[in-house]
């Protein structure tokens, strides 16, 4: 039988990642702009989807600045790799998510609401760019926003139906 030495690091911690948030109180903070209260209760399970999107992210990170506000941040790589070249569609449309974030101060502040779900919002659509999927598509057809279920196509040839 082998014995296995016991490691001397044990004592010793390392530094701890919380998922894409660099710290636990930028995790607390973003968690707390994604509650509910009062009469929002319903829009519970949209902000938790929100805020999974932003800590399951590979290349979006949120960290509590000197100042005390919790910041996000892309990561550096990802935005050299994705947005060099500007004659590439899904690379212009990376820059350009990140651009407008960046501009209107929305990576500045994650404990507002609005601003943690426009976060989550364009992370979730730059995961579709790198997927390979055309957003400016969605905004080209006749009903950009699909049917929303079968029932209601059915009532809609029912009632065009009736209007000839």
């Amino acid at each position: 039988m082998r014995i296995l030495g016991i490691s001397l690091n044990l004592g010793q911690r390392n530094n701890i990642n919380f998922g894409r948030f660099a710290d636990e109180n930028a995790r607390k903070v973003v968690r707390e702009a994604l509650t509910a209260e009062g009469n929002l209760s319903c829009m519970q399970p949209c902000y938790d989807g929100w805020f999974k999107r932003i800590e399951d992210c590979d290349f979006f990170e949120a960290y509590t600045a000197e100042d005390g506000t919790v910041k996000g941040k892309f990561d550096d790589e990802f935005v050299k790799q994705n947005t060099a070249d500007t004659t590439v569609y899904k690379q212009r449309a990376i820059k350009g998510k990140i651009e407008v974030l960046e501009q209107y101060g929305e990576l500045d502040d994650l404990s507002k609401l609005e601003n943690a779900e426009e976060v989550a919002d364009y992370i979730g659509d730059i995961y579709k760019l790198l997927a390979g999927e055309d957003l400016s598509l969605r905004w080209h057809s006749e009903n950009p926003h699909g049917d929303r279920s079968a029932s209601e196509a059915r009532s809609r040839e029912m009632l065009e139906g009736l209007a000839k």
